[in-house]
């Protein structure tokens, strides 16, 4: 009931907060801020413990982690102002979907077509050129977090293009409770139904997300698919440096 009303109280706020921005860039700005401020609400409604180390992404950074489900835009998001690439069967989700589609946040089209997928290209260059960061999971689809999928190099474009700083990221969810599986009640992949998934997570407790970030990649003379491989391998050496910790 907290959460419902938590997402109540935000849908009636917004409209006064948004529409008193004029600019483009201002709005923007406040779109970053008021999806930064809720995740991070929602995160400490539900109990989530989340942990950062490693170097701050600088604003205007490509943010690359590995990635288990929505959760990871919890964690993420509620701790690093940035804006997400998310498939666009986000924007229908109940509760998140409301929030992906006020604050802005970019779709990525299941079908790829060519002008659906240049035009989300394009979005990602303009936040990028006005220094807001971008968050891509670059796996293409969610795990159980055991490993690290093969990374899609296409959605690296417009950080090469706007020279921006490509930053490896890892993320591990744990739990001090037995009776949690993390693959099966944080991690959304397989045939799970979003609604009773996130109604199950936020009865839990105990959970914790561990977020590592890596240096920016050093990108000089490397092809687009060179950086994705030589991306993949940091976010594994990450990913393994937080599961080799505990």
């Amino acid at each position: 009931m907290l959460f419902l009303a938590l997402s109540t109280g935000l849908t009636i706020a917004w409209p006064f907060m948004y529409y008193t921005r004029r600019s483009e860039a201002a709005t923007l700005k406040l779109c970053a801020a008021w999806a930064g401020w809720s995740l991070l609400q929602y995160t400490r409604l539900v109990g989530v413990h989340v942990t950062i180390s490693g170097p701050t992404p600088a604003p205007g950074s490509l943010i690359a982690p590995n990635h288990m489900g929505y959760a990871d835009i919890f964690a993420i998001g509620g701790r690093i102002p940035t804006f997400f690439v998310s498939k666009s069967e986000v924007a229908t989700w109940p509760i998140i979907g409301h929030m992906f589609r006020q604050s802005r946040q970019i779709a990525l089209a299941r079908s790829r077509s060519t002008k659906s997928f240049k035009q989300t290209l394009e979005s990602i260059v303009d936040r990028l050129r006005a220094h807001h960061s971008i968050c891509v999971f670059l796996e293409g689809t969610s795990s159980g977090g055991d490993s690290v999928l093969p990374f899609h190099a296409s959605l690296l474009q417009p950080a090469i293009d706007t020279d921006a700083p490509i930053i490896p990221a890892a993320i591990r969810w744990r739990s001090n409770d037995e009776h949690v599986n993390i693959a099966e009640d944080v991690a959304y992949w397989k045939d799970h139904i979003f609604a009773p998934h996130l109604f199950r997570l936020m009865g839990l407790r105990g959970i914790e997300a561990e977020i590592r970030f890596g240096e920016p990649l050093d990108t000089a003379s490397l092809s687009r698919n060179e950086i994705a491989e030589k991306l993949h391998e940091n976010v594994v050496r990450l990913h393994c440096e937080l599961h080799a910790a505990n």
